[in-house]
Order: C-alpha cells, then sequence, then structure tokens
C-alpha cells in the first residue's frame, strides 16, 4: 500500500481550500461557481459523459472527457456530488458499462469500477459511505483505488480486473460479484481480486474461580477483542450468591454481563449459606420454654422448643399439625412460624376389679379439677373388699374421686362371703412345647365347697417355674359353656371285627345328647380304601332334625351310616380335621373347640399303600398344626388299643393326647360305659378348665412348677413338665 494516498492527498487539498476561504481568498455570495473535476477511469476513457448531480438528483452540469479521461466543470453548488460517466473510447474501443462515484466535494473526484462498488453498497445495501469505503478496504486489505492508483500486484491483479470488464461489457457483473464479495455472502472474490491472507483475530482469555456454595457457566471463555460475555451464576442448593466481580461487568439476577473484552481478566464468584428464621409461640392458656426466634442454615437443625401448658390445659398441638413436644425442626429449607394451641386437660379414669366383682363404669374420662363417681358391684357371694385410687372416698357402694388433676386408676378388691374363702387348683393336663418354648397348663379351680371358681384372668394367676421368681403367665382362657367338637370315628376293619365299633357309634349319640343345642359338632370317618372324609360338617346342634322318610335325627344318621373300608389312615383323618377347624374359625363360636379321636390308634398307612404319607399328615406334623390352633385332641382307645402294634397303637393314642393337651382313655373294656365315661370326662374338663399358657425353659431337665392364686387363698398346684423332643416319643 502507498505511505500516502491519492485520497489523503486529496483531504490535505480539501482543508487547505477551506482555510483560504476563511481568510478571504474566495467569494461567499450567491454568484459563486465551483469547479468539479477529475478523470473517468478503467483506463483512461476518452468521450465519456459525465454528469453532476446534487444530492437531490438534480442535474448540474455535463461535459465529454479528454483525452486523458480528465474532466473539469464549472457548478454552482456546492458537494457533495453524484458523478454519473456513461459510454466513450477505451483502448480505441467503444465503452459499453456506466461508472459512477459519490464525491464531497469536487476538487479531485474519480469515477471509476472501484467507485461503483462503493455507490452501489450505499444505494443498495444500505451502508453509509464511511462504512462501505471501511468493508471494501478491509476486504481487499489496503487502502485507496486500485484504478486510479498503483497497487501491490500479489493484492490486486489490475490486468486481469480489466480484462473481465471488457470494455464495460462485464462492468456489471464484475461490480455486483465484488459487492456480494464485500457484503460476505460467501461468495469468492471476482476476477483480479486476491483473498488477502487470513489474519488470525486478536484473543483474550475470560477465566473463572468460585468459593464453595456454587459455580460459573462456562468456568472459562476464550473471545475475540471487543467481545460482550456472559456467564451463569449458579448457587448450590441452600447457598445465594454473595457477590461476582471481575472485568468490569455486572450482574443481573444470576447472569453477570462483561462489555466489550480489551484484555485477558477473570470472573470471581462468593456464595453464602441460606439462612432461615424460625418463630415459634404460644396461643393462650400456656407458653414457651426455649429460643423462640432461631436462625438456622439451609438444611441445619434448630435448638428444642416446649409448649408449656398452664394449670388444667394441655398441649393439642403445634400450627403445622406436629404434636411433637419438644419440638426440634430439622433439615431447615425454608422460613417456619408455628404457633402451639392448648386446652382444657381431659383425664382417663381407669378401673381396675378383682375377682368376684365388677366396677361400673369400666372407665370415665374427666377434665380438670372435675370429680367422678364409680359403682362398687360385687358378684353373689362376694362383698366389697378395699376401694383405692384417686385420692377417693367409699360411700356405700359408690366411690368418689378427689379433684382429678392428672390420669389415674380406681381399684376394688372383694372378699368372698358364706365360707367360700379356701379351695384349690387342681392340674389336670401339662403339654410342654419344645425346649425355650411355651407350655400349656390345664387346670380347674374350685372352692371349699366345690363350687367351680369364676372370672379368673392372667392377672389372677401366679407361676413360679423352679428358682424363677414368680410372674403372671402370658396367657389364661378361661372356661366356656359352649363347644365345639369333631368326632374322628374309627371305621376300619379291626376296629368293626372287634365288637367296638357298634359301641363307639352309640357312646357317640349320647354325647351329643349331653351337649347344648348352641355347641357345634362334627364329624370325620376314616378308612384307607375310603379315605378320610368330613361326613357332617361343623354346625350348632340346635333342635333335633330329623329326616322325613327315616324318623330319624340326620346327625346320628351320620353316626350310625356305615363307612366299609380296610386299613388304617389316622394322622391323614386328624390333618383333615384340623384343616376344617381351621377353615371354619371365623364362624365358631367363643368357646373352647376339640378333636374327639375314636379309635384303636393303628395307622398303617405305609405298609397298606406302600407311599409315604403326604406332606403334613405325619404324626409330628399333626400335633404341631393342632397346637399351633389350640386344638387338644382327647383320644378314646377301643378294640386292641392296648396291645397292638407290640404297645405302637398306645404310645400314639397316648402321645396325641399329651402333646396336644387333651387327655386319653382306655375304653377296650365295658367299651360303651368307657366311652360314656370318657366323653362325660372330656366335657367337663373343656368346660370348667382354666387353659394357662407361660415360658418354658432352655433345658431337657424335667422342671417343677407351681400355680397359685392369692387373691382368694386357693391351695396351689404343682407340677412337672419336660419340654417335648427331650423325653417324649415322637
Amino acid at each position: 500500500m502507498p505511505a500516502i494516498s491519492r485520497f489523503v492527498q486529496m483531504l490535505v487539498l480539501l482543508t487547505v481550500v477551506l482555510l483560504l476561504s476563511a481568510c478571504g481568498g474566495g467569494s461567499s455570495d450567491s454568484s459563486s461557481t465551483f469547479t468539479v473535476q477529475g478523470r473517468v477511469l478503467n483506463a483512461a476513457l476518452i468521450g465519456s459523459t459525465v454528469e453532476i448531480f446534487n444530492s437531490n438528483g438534480t442535474l448540474l452540469a455535463a461535459m465529454n472527457t479528454n483525452t486523458e479521461g480528465g474532466y473539469s466543470v464549472e457548478v454552482s453548488q456546492d458537494g457533495p456530488y453524484r458523478i454519473r460517466a456513461t459510454g466513450g473510447m477505451l483502448n480505441g474501443e467503444e465503452y459499453t458499462g456506466t461508472l459512477e462515484a459519490s464525491c464531497a466535494n469536487g476538487l479531485e473526484c474519480f469515477v471509476t469500477p472501484y467507485t461503483t462498488v462503493l455507490v452501489r453498497l450505499v444505494d443498495e445495501r444500505g451502508f453509509n459511505t464511511g462504512d462501505a469505503s471501511a468493508l471494501v478496504a478491509n476486504s481487499l486489505g489496503f487502502d485507496g483505488d486500485p484504478f486510479a492508483e498503483d497497487v501491490p500486484v500479489e493484492e490486486f491483479d489490475l490486468d486481469a480486473t480489466r480484462e473481465a470488464i471488457a470494455g464495460g461489457d462485464g462492468l456489471d457483473a464484475w461490480v455486483d460479484s465484488m459487492v456480494e464479495w464485500v457484503a460476505d455472502e460467501d461468495s469468492g472474490p471476482p476476477p483480479g481480486v486476491m483473498d488477502p491472507e487470513p489474519v488470525d483475530p486478536v484473543t483474550y482469555t475470560v477465566s473463572t474461580t468460585t468459593g464453595p456454595g456454587g459455580s460459573l457457566d462456562p468456568t472459562n471463555r476464550t473471545v475475540a477483542a471487543g467481545d460482550t460475555v456472559t456467564f451463569t451464576v449458579i448457587p448450590d442448593t441452600g447457598y445465594r450468591i454473595d457477590q461476582v466481580t471481575g472485568c468490569g461487568g455486572s450482574l443481573a439476577g444470576e447472569v453477570y454481563i462483561i462489555g466489550a473484552v480489551t484484555q485477558s481478566c477473570t470472573v470471581s464468584a462468593a456464595f453464602s449459606p441460606r439462612q432461615y428464621t424460625l418463630t415459634y409461640t404460644a396461643g393462650s392458656n400456656g407458653s414457651l420454654s426455649g429460643e423462640t426466634e432461631q436462625t438456622v442454615s439451609h438444611g441445619r437443625s434448630g435448638t428444642a422448643v416446649t409448649a408449656i401448658p398452664d394449670a388444667g390445659y394441655s398441649f393439642i398441638e403445634w400450627s403445622d399439625a406436629s404434636t411433637d413436644n419438644p419440638r426440634t425442626d430439622t433439615d431447615i429449607t425454608s422460613d417456619l412460624s408455628v404457633e402451639a394451641s392448648f386446652g382444657q386437660s381431659a383425664y382417663t379414669i381407669d378401673t381396675d376389679a378383682g375377682v368376684g366383682g365388677t366396677i361400673s363404669p369400666v372407665s370415665q374420662t374427666l377434665s380438670f379439677g372435675a370429680t367422678a363417681s364409680f359403682a362398687i358391684l360385687p358378684e353373689s357371694g362376694f362383698g366389697i373388699g378395699t376401694v383405692t385410687g384417686c385420692g377417693g372416698s367409699l360411700s356405700g357402694n359408690t366411690y368418689t374421686t378427689a379433684p382429678i388433676i392428672d390420669a389415674c386408676t380406681v381399684s376394688a378388691d372383694f372378699t368372698a362371703l358364706n365360707g367360700l374363702v379356701g379351695g384349690k387348683l387342681e392340674i389336670n393336663r401339662v403339654n410342654p412345647g419344645p425346649v425355650g418354648g411355651n407350655v400349656d397348663v390345664f387346670l380347674t379351680a374350685t372352692y371349699a365347697d366345690g363350687l367351680a371358681v369364676p372370672g379368673l384372668t392372667a392377672e389372677s394367676f401366679s407361676v413360679q417355674v423352679g428358682d424363677r421368681p414368680a410372674s403372671q403367665p402370658s396367657g389364661v382362657t378361661a372356661p366356656s359353656e359352649q363347644l365345639s367338637i369333631v368326632f374322628v370315628m374309627d371305621f376300619t376293619t379291626t376296629v368293626r371285627e372287634s365288637g367296638g365299633l357298634e359301641a363307639l357309634q352309640d357312646a357317640t349319640e349320647d354325647f351329643v345328647q349331653l351337649m347344648q343345642p348352641e355347641d357345634w359338632a362334627g364329624i370325620v370317618k376314616f378308612n384307607i380304601d375310603a379315605g378320610a372324609s368330613v361326613e357332617r360338617e361343623l354346625a350348632p346342634l340346635g333342635a333335633p332334625v330329623v329326616d322325613d322318610l327315616t324318623g330319624q335325627s340326620v346327625l346320628y344318621e351320620v353316626i350310625y351310616e356305615d363307612y366299609p373300608g380296610a386299613g388304617t389312615n389316622l394322622n391323614a383323618a386328624l390333618k383333615l380335621a384340623l384343616d376344617h377347624i381351621d377353615e371354619s374359625k371365623t364362624e365358631l363360636p367363643e368357646g373352647r373347640t376339640a378333636i374327639v379321636l375314636l379309635g384303636d390308634g393303628e395307622d398303617n398307612y405305609v405298609e397298606f399303600t406302600g407311599q409315604q404319607p403326604e406332606p403334613g399328615e405325619t404324626g409330628a406334623e399333626v400335633v404341631a398344626q393342632a397346637n399351633e390352633l389350640n386344638v387338644p385332641i382327647f383320644t378314646v382307645g377301643v378294640a386292641d388299643v392296648m396291645t397292638g402294634g407290640d404297645g405302637a397303637w398306645l404310645d400314639r393314642m397316648q402321645n396325641l393326647a399329651d402333646q396336644t393337651g387333651g387327655e386319653f382313655f382306655n375304653a377296650t373294656e365295658d367299651t360303651k360305659e368307657a366311652i360314656d365315661q370318657a366323653f362325660a370326662t372330656t366335657s367337663g374338663l373343656l368346660t370348667s378348665e382354666y387353659q394357662l399358657t407361660f415360658a418354658g425353659v432352655d433345658s431337657c431337665d424335667p422342671q417343677g412348677f407351681t400355680v397359685s392364686v392369692d387373691s382368694l387363698g386357693l391351695e396351689p398346684a404343682y407340677g412337672v413338665f419336660t419340654h417335648r423332643g427331650c423325653d417324649i416319643s415322637q
């Protein structure tokens, strides 16, 4: 690029003229004229018509160029001017193109293809004259008009350009191509123009640093000089933006904006934990202890605050429905404001009645300071002993408490009258579980005159095992007048041939006749040939149901209906009976449920069929299921029970009874009478026995134990148990 371009020379000349005019060197009246001069160049155009227009498009003058392409004309108006050159001769050939130029003044105004490009950028692309000149100079990589001054060949090939313009025929195409190229429309440069070597832009690095609690996005940026940069400021959960500094930027919300970057710099962001306020207040009739205004960082915990009710009032809840008192709020993520509410206190007065009477009502709920009255009601044969609790006093059989200030219990003991003091406990059967398991004891409690003692509960009994301190049993099942019995009847060949079947049937009928209408009964019959079958499902006895054809009771018909077959599947029959009880338990009445097994004790299923028992049909599995359902099995031995299987049949019947809380009866002699007696005993036990459950020991050694009812002065009962699996055959 020339050291001083011709455009610079023109600017200097214009400045001199203006200074001379200011010093009186020219006229300023309305008769002044202005000279517009220059050259029309592709190379020099001879005889080209030059037209001078003002800024409004008015023609001011016209003339033809001389042999060097020059022109000079006087006009009546000062610039700026728009100049158009049309036609002329170029190197002896007619020139067909039209050239244009915009000049601020007319001192020296060249009209060339270069100036035509500038005019098109202004007219067609909306650039102003200065921006258009800078854009072209930037694209070419040099400043100046290559048609009017010398340009290095490596930057602009003037000969190639003139060849492309071709006497004016290619002028418009070259100018259009030049306009598109410099306007950055992804087109290549026109002929004669060299792409300047790319110059690496000046760039700067904007880096970031952050303290704990947040980040900046992006973390670093490399940007061109003068670019604007934005960063997103991202606080972590529970943190807020404290400040962002550096690079002369400004923060708007969570966006940090940096203006034109002029050097490498660093943006720094600091964050601080969010702080929340916990506010606690007390409603009427109470107060608070603890810090009632707390400032807590995000995710941290406050300190305990306790709601303290006034006398006669109770804390109800906080306004956020929490009933914690004291309350400590944890993992705080927002402000909190709660109020404690209080209400008048209500206290429950419970009762505890001993054996021989009741207290009515069973409980009462009172407000603070109120009093309550209870009726103390001894049962027949008992009188009121002592009544205590809640600071009250007894008048007749009415006990009235003192003014209530807290929950309390009224307790009453009753005294046996008419010589009923004394009596005894008798243990009928003991059913120990495996080592470490529970022990079930079946016993009767009678007064001195033989009457049964009613109404005993777990609190009435005391059980001492060995040297272990005495304690209450974990469970007590009281006697019940209502029974549910499943009779399991052996219809095998051995029972039939011994003559025991008829006695078994007659005795079963006698037992049913002794039962009450509200009792339930079911019948299972068994042998291997016919299988085990529920011949009569558990159902209330009710009034006798008679078959219209036979005139016999339907239940009795089931008892006497034959069930022929050989082979004994005793355990399968018992499992069927237990399954039937389990399926019916939601319908059975309250009271004792039991199985009465009548048979000779034989079970030859494996020998008879050559197959192993079905799951659940071994002796041990039957015992386990009976104990799980709390169903004792009473066994009545008939036929060859005492001798069959070299004693195995007898052992089976005894073990079934012993291990389930039942009892074994031998009815092989005087069969019907013996069975009747067994049934009478079974019925009496089921309707008069208490069943106590208490914890056993972790030992196979025999354990002595004592059961007592101290409040009635009953004679204690003594027994011994050895856990199942230690010395009892399965």
